[in-house]
């Protein structure tokens, strides 16, 4: 802002300069004191906000103004925490989240750092920019999620350092409690320059209590969304830790966490966020609007939990001093719903400009091409063949003592052991027992894989398999055969990445993700239609929990319990280390 606009806001303000758009006569919601101010007026000038309140501004020829009488006026919803870097486009992403009234997204930029490292952080940078709505980033840490058990692209500390100067990076994302814990030098020497530079520190602290806990945060950690309980959220708060509550595509802790509303104790730290949403529930149930909704519908206050959604958020990462409010300075990020029961969004304002009415937007995001070495940084080639995917036993007959990954959830797996027969001298699925290969191959050169068991996917016929995975670059298949298993990998490689099922050696169902193997370059009704189609095929051929496309994502998922897979072997999360398929 510079010293031109200070004082035009100034005569705004006093009467002496015209207005560019007046809001008159809705109720405000004033997340500040948390009150109501009826018939309030709103005067914008430029991106900002020039007055709010009960005086009569006068409006000029070229003012804009809306009547929003019997409405509500809400400040512009903030996600602190999301994952949209990857699925679709970061402009076809917009296009739907933006039109229901979320104005700020804070977003982690892993996926496509994985995937392309440095490169594909530049690439979203690139995408956010002069956007309708602002987005902001965090320099990605866990890249790879664990880089003595998984291989994938890294970014030199002079890289996050430099990403860390920018003004569109707000901190660090997050970096997982154990390995801070564990005294890396690289953690610590980020972890001051983060502090050093009066930015944040986003926290993972899911399962750390007591001393671990008080560790972590004592490291500068300055948030966490990872509490799944209200017990788990009061002990973080209480450490001074923002915290916020999840409920996207990922998953839904407000139901859990709700209870908290009832309870005498300061809720000023404790925000909600998505921690990412998918293309189908954003087109069925948006984005941070839909937080907003249940946490009321859950019987958290309406004024609070705008507040959860406006200034808390800010607060936590330094932006109140110009986003979260609706005051003079302020940037003018607004939305107009039909009552404080009901968050439906029928006008968006942002950066002081209409940018939605009714759902949809009339001012149309900027679309941003990907460069070749995102595009192409997917690098498996349809080679493999059905004994690719074979699992020696060692011998050629009788039994083997076999690890299973047993799945408890799409997100949560545990260890089993089994005695399974040995045929040919390999150990087939055995899919009339719910057993099941997974085979994990690198995305970085299609070479190193691994292949392992798994219970309880459910899976009774045919392959499925995805080319995003969490934490390190992978194409993931789980397949009831070796010979659905080798012609799903080889389709989806000469798709470059994609999502895709395989039943008796046909393609049955398929999302391309030519985009790093992460993103499709479809518009985004297309993929939330396909990616309905194969979570309902997936879930029709037996699949055991919620949602198919997570349960395969996270099989190289270390952040977690217990059992996980990369290209380079079995892991057991608690001992860090790797772990054998074949037991004996």
């Amino acid at each position: 802002m510079d010293w031109k606009t200070i004082r035009s806001l100034q005569k705004v303000a006093l009467g002496k300069e015209l207005p560019d758009l007046i809001i008159r006569g809705a109720s405000a919601v004033n997340v500040y004191t948390g009150e109501i101010i009826p018939d309030c007026r709103v005067s914008v000038k430029g991106r900002y906000i020039a007055c709010a309140g009960a005086e009569e501004v006068e409006a000029g020829p070229s003012t804009e103004v809306i009547d929003a009488a019997g409405k509500f006026l809400v400040p512009g919803f903030i996600d602190p925490h999301t994952h949209q870097d990857v699925w679709v486009q970061f402009h076809e992403f917009l296009s739907y989240a933006a039109a229901g009234g979320t104005t700020t997204f804070v977003s982690e930029v892993m996926g496509l750092a994985n995937v392309a490292g440095y490169d594909g952080v530049k690439c979203f940078l690139e995408a956010i920019k002069d956007q309708p709505v602002k987005t902001f980033t965090l320099v990605p840490m866990m890249v790879p999620g664990n880089p003595g058990l998984q291989k994938g692209h890294t970014l030199t500390l002079e890289q996050k350092e430099a990403l860390l100067q920018l003004p569109q990076t707000l901190g660090l994302g997050e970096t997982y409690w154990t390995r801070a814990i564990e005294g890396e030098e690289e953690f610590f020497k980020m972890y001051a320059s983060v502090i050093n530079s009066r930015k944040t520190l986003e926290g993972h602290s899911a399962g750390a209590r007591n001393r671990n806990l008080a560790a972590y945060f004592a490291a500068g950690i300055t948030s966490c969304h990872e509490p799944i309980s209200v017990q788990e959220v009061k002990e973080r708060l209480r450490l001074g830790a923002y915290v916020t509550v999840r409920e996207g595509s990922i998953r839904r802790e407000l139901e859990a966490i709700a209870p908290i509303a009832k309870e005498n104790i300061s809720l000023r730290r404790l925000g909600l966020c998505t921690d990412g949403v998918f293309p189908d529930d954003l087109v069925d149930c948006g984005a941070m609007e839909f937080v907003v909704q249940k946490a009321i519908d859950l019987g958290f206050d309406p004024v609070q939990a705008i507040q959860m959604a406006t200034l808390n958020n800010a607060q936590r990462f330094n932006l109140d001093n110009r986003l979260g409010g609706i005051a003079p300075g302020k940037y003018a990020d607004m939305v107009i719903i039909p009552s404080l029961k009901e968050i439906r969004a029928e006008c968006v304002i942002s950066n002081g400009k209409v940018i939605a009415w009714d759902g949809k937007l009339v001012v149309p995001p900027r679309s941003c091409e990907y460069p070749p070495e995102v595009k192409k940084a997917f690098r498996i080639t349809p080679r493999f063949e059905q004994e690719d995917f074979s699992l020696p036993a060692g011998k050629t007959g009788g039994t083997a003592t076999v690890r299973i990954i047993k799945m408890l959830s799409d997100m949560i797996t545990a260890e089993e052991t089994a005695e399974l027969p040995v045929t040919g001298g390999a150990i087939p699925a055995r899919p009339e027992k719910d057993i099941l290969k997974v085979a994990a191959v690198s995305a970085l050169d299609g070479r190193a894989m691994t292949v392992a068991l798994v219970k309880v996917f459910g899976l009774r016929q045919g392959a499925c398999a995805v080319s995003y995975t969490w934490d390190a670059p992978h194409l993931v298949i789980v397949g009831t055969n070796d010979r659905d298993m080798a012609v799903l990998a080889n389709h989806i490689a000469g798709s470059g990445g994609g999502f895709g099922v395989c039943i008796d050696g046909e393609i049955v169902a398929d999302l391309p993700l030519p985009v790093g193997g992460c993103i499709s370059d479809r518009p985004l009704p297309e993929v939330a239609a396909k990616l309905k189609e194969i979570n309902r095929l997936l879930i029709n051929l037996g699949y055991s929990h919620c949602r198919p496309t997570l349960g395969l994502q996270v099989f190289t998922f270390v952040g977690v319990p217990a059992l996980r897979i990369s290209s380079e072997g079995l892991i057991s999360t608690k001992d860090k280390k790797f772990v054998d398929v074949v037991i004996s």
